[in-house]
């Protein structure tokens, strides 16, 4: 369900990451356009702020989830501050295959097309 979304246990592989990241991006594209076409100040602290919040949480749980399929611990995701290692944490995320079948973060998803 949707409290997935906010979980930070267990492992997900990379198409299901990719699909988590492009649904933020596009609800993020959504609000941003509704946004410009209202042009209110209030309309972007009612709407853009939480939008943007939610977007930054559900990333990040996803991010730390990525990890555990690697075996990582989700303090790596710190690596996001950083800026030259954000962008190859980044592409890790995307690409990196998964630890095969058992780790301490929960068995590898099976069924996935990417892994």
């Amino acid at each position: 369900g949707i409290g997935k979304l906010f979980s930070t246990s267990g492992r997900i592989g990379r198409l299901e990451y990719f699909l988590t990241i492009a649904g933020i991006w596009i609800v993020l594209i959504v609000v941003w356009g509704m946004l410009v076409v209202v042009d209110s100040a209030a309309a972007s602290v009612l709407l853009g702020i939480p939008t943007w919040l939610l977007a930054v949480i559900i990333s990040v749980c996803a991010g730390i989830k990525r990890l555990h399929d690697w075996d990582q611990s989700g303090w790596l995701y710190l690596l996001f501050l950083v800026p030259i290692a954000s962008f190859i944490l980044l592409l890790l995320l995307l690409f990196k295959g998964p630890s095969p079948g058992l780790n301490r973060f929960g068995y590898e998803e099976s069924g996935s097309v990417m892994g």
